[in-house]
C-alpha cells in the first residue's frame, strides 16, 4: 500500500459518490476533502483485516474491492467496484470489523478521514458540518431499511421458501419443533379474542427402541420415516405433522378444543399401531405401540396448560411441554394410552 496525494476537484467528485455527502456545498466538501487521502493497493493486498477498528468510508477510485469474511473458508461478502462506496455506517460506528477488504487487481482508494487522522478531531473542528453529515448517514440508513422491507415484501414466495428450509426436518420431512413452537405461538399471539382453542397432540413410540436397538439405526430411522408418513396423511387441512425432538411426533390442531383432540387420538392411536414394518426389520408379528399426550388452551384448569376460553392466557411452550410431559405419563402407565385432562 502506498499514499498517493488528494486532488480537491477529483476528490470531491469521488465523495460525492456517498449519500451522505451528496447535499452538502462545494466549500464543505473541500473541508471532507482536504481531510481524505488517497491510497493504492496491489492485487490480493488487505485493505483492512477482520478485527480492525471500523472508522472511515471508502470510495473506490479504480479497481475492485471484495469483503471477505477471512476466517479460512475465503467466503465473499461483497464486492465492490469504481465509483462505490462502502463504510458509511462504520464510519460514525467505530466498532470492529467483522470481515476484511481485499484489493481486486491494481486498486485505488480513496479514504475519509485520512489514516492516522481521528474522525472525533475532525468533527471537533467542524461540528456544524457533521451535524449534516450525522443527519444524512441516519436517513440513509432508514433508506436502506425501507428497501430492505420492500424487498421482502415483494419477493415473499422466497421469504416462503426460506421459512420453509429453516423449519423442515429432512429425516422425517414434516416441520421441526422450532415450528411447532412458533406456529403456536402465533396462534395465541392472535390478540382479538374471536380465535378459538389451539390443541397439540404428542405423540411418542412405546417401543422404538426395540426396533433401533434389535434392527438397528437405520431400520429406525426408515421406520420414523413411515409414521411421519402416517402421520402426514392423517392431519386435516389446517393440521401440521411435526417432528419432534428425537423420535417423537406431533399433530398441531387449531381449532381444536380438547375433546376434539382426544377424539383425533382415537384414530391416530390404532392407525399407527396398524403400521406394517415387516419389510424394514425382516421379520413378522411386530406390533408399534405409542402412547399420545393431548394438552389444549381449551382447559379450565390454569396450570401446565393455559386459560380457560379461547387461550388467550395459554403459553405456546408450556402448552407443548404438557403434552409432552403427558405422552411421557401414559408410556410410564403401561403405554399405548392416551392422556389428556379435562
Amino acid at each position: 500500500m502506498w499514499v498517493v496525494k488528494a486532488m480537491s476537484d477529483r476528490t470531491v467528485s469521488l465523495l460525492r459518490y456517498s449519500t451522505i455527502f451528496d447535499d452538502l456545498e462545494d466549500g464543505e466538501m473541500t473541508v471532507i476533502a482536504g481531510y481524505s487521502d488517497y491510497y493504492e493497493f496491489a492485487d490480493g493486498e488487505h485493505i483492512f483485516e477482520r478485527g480492525s477498528q471500523a472508522q472511515e468510508l471508502c470510495v473506490i477510485d479504480r479497481g475492485a474491492v471484495v469483503i471477505r469474511r477471512d476466517d479460512g473458508d475465503g467466503v465473499d461478502i461483497a464486492r465492490f467496484i469504481s465509483g462505490e462506496s462502502f463504510g458509511e455506517l462504520d464510519l460514525m460506528g467505530g466498532s470492529t470489523r467483522t470481515a476484511a477488504a481485499v484489493a481486486e487487481g491494481a486498486t485505488q482508494i480513496l479514504l475519509f478521514p485520512r489514516r492516522g487522522l481521528a474522525l472525533e478531531d475532525v468533527i471537533h473542528e467542524h461540528p456544524a458540518l457533521f451535524a449534516r453529515v450525522l443527519y444524512r448517514l441516519i436517513a440513509t440508513v432508514a433508506s436502506r431499511i425501507r428497501s430492505t422491507n420492500r424487498l421482502i415484501s415483494e419477493n415473499a414466495t422466497w421469504v416462503k421458501e426460506l421459512r420453509h428450509q429453516i423449519h423442515m426436518d429432512k429425516l422425517s420431512g414434516l416441520y421441526n419443533d422450532a415450528y411447532l413452537v412458533d406456529e403456536v405461538t402465533r396462534i395465541l399471539a392472535d390478540g382479538t379474542g374471536e380465535s378459538g382453542p389451539v390443541s397439540v397432540m404428542m405423540v411418542k413410540p412405546d417401543n422404538f427402541k426395540v426396533v433401533n436397538d434389535t434392527y438397528g439405526h437405520e431400520a429406525g430411522d426408515r421406520t420414523l420415516k413411515r409414521m411421519a408418513r402416517t402421520l402426514q396423511k392423517l392431519a386435516l387441512p389446517g393440521e401440521s405433522a411435526v417432528r419432534f425432538r428425537g423420535n417423537e411426533l406431533a399433530l398441531l390442531m387449531p381449532d381444536t378444543d380438547g375433546q376434539g383432540a382426544l377424539e383425533r387420538a382415537g384414530v391416530v392411536q390404532p392407525t399407527m399401531n396398524a403400521i406394517d414394518i415387516s419389510d424394514i426389520i425382516a421379520a413378522e408379528g411386530f406390533e408399534l405401540t405409542v402412547s399420545i399426550g393431548i394438552a389444549s388452551s381449551s382447559e379450565r384448569a390454569s396450570g401446565a396448560a393455559g386459560a380457560a376460553g379461547d387461550g388467550s392466557g395459554a403459553v405456546p411452550e408450556t402448552l407443548i411441554e404438557t403434552a409432552h410431559e403427558r405422552a411421557f405419563a401414559a408410556r410410564e402407565s403401561g403405554g399405548n394410552a392416551v392422556q389428556y385432562s379435562f
